[in-house]
């Protein structure tokens, strides 16, 4: 074969097969989910490893729906090597465009940051996180969720009574929340 017969270029970098494809990088569901490797064996995906073992159940639930409802349909076929922090920030903006709250961006951004988190170490699929230092925008007239509607000084007197009255087991639980400011769970821890 002549080297100079134009007819027949070099291999690209893709046809040269460089690339160790038992190594490839799974996507983004593959990843939180599960998948086989190249070699036909089963490995286990950050969910079931990681979210199930060491995250509370209340968080591990709200990570569940913030993957299914919103990183699956926007990463989910994406290679994890290949997410972007420029493609997390426009998601981010997407969602704040879309109306949601900032709070609960912060919420799909901290599920997707604790899964990268991962995928850099100890799987070492990634260098860095891409979501480290995404921020969150705050729209100016966003609101909080909730308003305060405090009891007025009426309202704490007779309940107080009526528990000492009719409920005296729970009496120093209310008198308790409303002198010290405390949760419901604090006061049901304590």
């Amino acid at each position: 074969m002549d080297i100079y017969d134009q007819s027949s270029k070099p291999p690209t970098l893709g046809e040269m097969d460089i690339y160790d494809q038992s190594s490839k990088p799974p996507t983004l569901k593959e990843y939180i989910d599960g998948w086989k490797d190249s070699d036909g064996k089963s490995q286990i995906g950050w969910y079931e490893k990681v979210a199930l073992l060491s995250l509370k159940h209340s968080t591990y639930r709200s990570y569940r729906l913030i993957i299914d409802h919103n990183l699956i349909p926007a990463f989910g076929s994406k290679p994890i090597n290949e997410i972007t922090s420029r493609m997390i920030s426009d998601l981010i903006s997407q969602k704040v465009k879309g109306g949601l709250r900032s709070a609960t961006v912060r919420n799909i951004k901290n599920c997707l940051s604790a899964i990268l988190r991962h995928a850099v170490s100890p799987d070492d699929y990634i260098s860095s996180n891409p979501a480290r230092g995404v921020p969150i925008p705050k729209p100016e007239d966003e609101r909080q969720s909730k308003e305060q509607d405090p009891f007025t000084w009426e309202e704490r007197t007779r309940i107080e009574e009526t528990f000492k009255k009719e409920y005296p087991a729970y009496y120093p639980l209310v008198v308790c929340g409303f002198r010290t400011g405390l949760r419901i769970g604090e006061i049901i821890g304590l």
